[in-house]
Order: structure tokens, then sequence, then C-alpha cells
């Protein structure tokens, strides 16, 4: 796999990039490991993220992936089209600052927040807006700074793991059996 690695804005809070990844013959994928927590919002394409043995995680342009800091991975491209992705980075430091709800250690706590989510269409809208500025020849560092840090929070919040499943099934069984209103 090629990958082409453009940073668009850096500043202590964040660091953004634009990243477009390609099939290339006869390489070989090695672990991979970040040095800050990544917030991967894909653009086009496809890619897939192994976390390990039968565990991995298919994005699309309608998905965000979190990558913890010093955690091992490997990128593939499933169908062999590629990809193009904006990635946010934050530093365990200002990761906590922004979400310390989301820290385990100095990473995306992976047992509260899915490691994807699927973004709603006014999280695909803000990406796109940054992906726009920053691809402009005019943008303000603190609207960047504003709309990644807005990216991350309402990312995380999609991705809380709030309530279980059984709970949820309960929830909606409990609500169904109440009787019909009268009129």
């Amino acid at each position: 796999m090629q990958i082409d690695r453009r940073t668009l804005f850096e500043s202590e809070l964040v660091q953004v990039a634009h990243v477009r990844a390609r099939p290339a013959p006869d390489r070989r994928d090695e672990p991979e490991r970040q040095s800050a927590n990544v917030l991967v919002l894909p653009l086009a394409g496809v890619f897939a993220k192994h976390d390990g043995p039968r565990r991995q995680v298919l994005a699309t342009a309608n998905h965000a992936v979190f990558i913890p800091v010093a955690t091992s991975y490997r990128i593939s491209l499933p169908s062999d089209v590629g990809d193009a992705c904006l990635t946010l980075r934050f530093s365990p430091a200002s990761l906590a600052q922004l979400a310390p709800a989301a820290m385990s250690g100095e990473g995306f706590d992976t047992a509260a927040f899915r490691a994807h989510t699927l973004l709603p269409a006014e999280l695909m809208l803000a990406r796109s807006v940054l992906w726009h500025r920053l691809a402009g020849v005019e943008w303000d560092a603190l609207e960047v700074e504003e709309i990644a840090t807005g990216l991350l929070v309402s990312a995380l919040r999609v991705a809380q793991h709030d309530r279980k499943p059984r709970e949820l099934s309960a929830a909606r069984r409990s609500s169904s059996r109440s009787p019909p209103k009268r009129r």
C-alpha cells in the first residue's frame, strides 16, 4: 500500500492531515502505531483497520474511526481502490483537556467508546466544511480548531456506549406494552 500524507494544519491542540492510500503491488503492510490519538474521517473510498485476529473495522465516508495512541494495528484496502481521509491527531494532553471521559491512560477508552461509528449527517457536513476550508486559500486557525474539536467531541458522543443492547430492548418492550390511549 502506498500512503501519501500531507499536513494541512497544525497547532498545540490538533494536527489535521489529508491522507491518501493506494494499493501497491509487492508491498507488505507492517503493523502501525500512532504517537497521538487519531480521529480518522474518511472522505472517499474504503479501508479496513485490523486490531487483531477477527477484529476489524471497515470504514467508508459515513464513518469515524478512533485510533488510540500506541496501539498496534494494520490497514488494508479491501476494494483495491484506495481511500482518502482527513486525520485529526490529538496529543494525550489535548484529548484529556477536550474530552476527559474519553480517556483511558493516554489513549481513547475503547471500553466506553466504540472504535468506530457511523456519522450523522451534521458531522459529515462538518467534516466536509473542514476539508473545504483547509483546501482553500484562506482559513482562520481558530475556526479550524473549533471545527476539529467539535468533530471530536460530537463523534465521541455518537460512539459512546451509554446503554447496553439488553437495556435498550427492555426499554422498547416496556414502552410497547403501554395500554392504548382512549379517545
